[in-house]
């Protein structure tokens, strides 16, 4: 059970962290243009940071295991 559920955590933060890089970019983006509040850009790149950690992380066991990465990353979890 935890082999399978650390798969599971790393799509779900695989998914979470695709969604992160994509505010973090924007964030900095209105950042550069001095749009954007600098409290929201810290935030947003300290979330991004903290889930690349993460996703790092699990692939790093993930690939202790012996896990094909790219096999997960299309959904098929090994039992």
């Amino acid at each position: 059970p935890d082999f399978i559920k650390l798969q599971e955590e790393n799509i779900t933060a695989k998914s979470n962290f695709s969604f992160l890089e994509k505010e973090f970019l924007r964030q900095k983006e209105l950042s550069e243009q001095n749009a954007g509040t600098g409290k929201t850009f810290q935030k947003t790149e300290s979330e991004y940071n903290s889930g690349k950690a993460k996703l790092n992380s699990l692939e790093s066991q993930l690939k202790i295991l012996s896990v094909n990465l790219t096999e997960l990353s299309k959904g098929n979890i090994s039992s």
